[in-house]
């Protein structure tokens, strides 16, 4: 039985936020997500670090609400890093088409000097 998600999110490295997500991005934790992406939004951030790590269980459902919250952030002009994403989120975003389109870091080390903007969409 998959855990549930816990969601944190606090100011990393400058005007960054850094979310971390834990246990499993389900139907259940849809309202909670938005919610701190809307937050956080509003207060005017637009550049995010996403840290799975500890993301156990990632459902198509989850997924989709995931891909909204970085679409807004986008439409911001904004950037978000997934930062080290367990195999089963990998392979869902993998299985919905979308896992080459977003800024995957597999080491949070890596993020030192690393712009999480990704190139546009021709």
């Amino acid at each position: 039985m998959p855990r549930e998600c816990h969601i944190r999110s606090q100011h990393w490295k400058g005007e960054r936020i850094r979310v971390d997500l834990r246990g499993s991005l389900a139907s259940g934790a849809i309202d909670a997500l938005e919610a701190e992406f809307g937050r956080r939004l509003a207060a005017g951030h637009t550049e995010f670090v996403i840290h799975m790590a500890h993301l156990e269980d990632l459902s198509v459902v989850g997924a989709v609400s995931l891909l909204i919250c970085l679409r807004r952030i986008e439409e911001r002009g904004g950037a978000v890093s997934l930062v080290e994403p367990t195999a089963p989120v990998r392979r869902i975003l993998d299985e919905l088409g979308v896992l080459n389109g977003l800024h995957v870091v597999e080491n949070a080390s890596e993020l030192i000097g690393v712009s999480s903007r990704r190139a546009p969409r021709a």
